[in-house]
């Protein structure tokens, strides 16, 4: 099998087994884009040219929703020491982007400035939550590259897509939710 056909090949199966848990298929993304001189066959990938990206967000260009921001605002006054100076970002945040997989997570512009996705985050608050079919999700919001950058949902278990925000009463820092708090 060539290489083009490997890598065509590797995103389609991680389309139909992973959908609805992006991080996964963003971190494939990250291994192919460092790995991207693997899958050329010469002319068709240069060593500059990135191969997934176009899989990794829509993008959009509008105010986030009353749920967004208040998910965004409890997760940022209950994340780490560092969370809280994010806050005044938010009041100048858009969304940028939307993930492809339709869960809803959502990457942000401050000011217009949206962080290059290239660059290393860092997670400022990380939550779960067991949705009413006993189902584990997880969020975080992060920074990249000093400026509140986005809003992570996943499925944690991939039983189902995280394209709903949870309710912030059903929160529990990450690896705390069990069974027995089904929300």
């Amino acid at each position: 099998m060539g290489q083009e056909r490997l890598h065509e090949s590797l995103v389609t199966c991680i389309d139909r087994v992973y959908v609805g848990n992006c991080n996964f298929v963003y971190l494939i993304h990250l291994l192919l884009v460092e790995r991207k001189s693997q899958f050329s066959d010469g002319d068709s990938v240069t060593a500059n040219q990135p191969i997934m990206t176009s899989i990794t967000a829509i993008p959009e260009d509008r105010d986030l929703t009353k749920d967004e921001r208040s998910l965004v605002e409890w997760l940022l006054d209950h994340g780490t020491p560092d969370a809280i100076r994010y806050r005044a970002h938010l009041n100048k945040a858009r969304v940028a982007a939307g993930c492809y997989c339709g869960c809803a997570s959502i990457d942000f512009g401050i000011d217009g400035v949206v962080p290059n996705r290239g660059e290393p985050i860092s997670i400022l608050s990380d939550y779960e939550w067991i949705d009413t079919d006993g189902r584990l999700f997880g969020t975080f919001v992060f920074s990249r590259c000093d400026l509140l950058a986005g809003l992570e949902v996943w499925s944690q278990d991939g039983l189902a897509p995280a394209d709903y925000l949870p309710e912030i009463s059903q929160l529990r820092p990450i690896g705390t939710a069990s069974d027995g708090e089904i929300g």
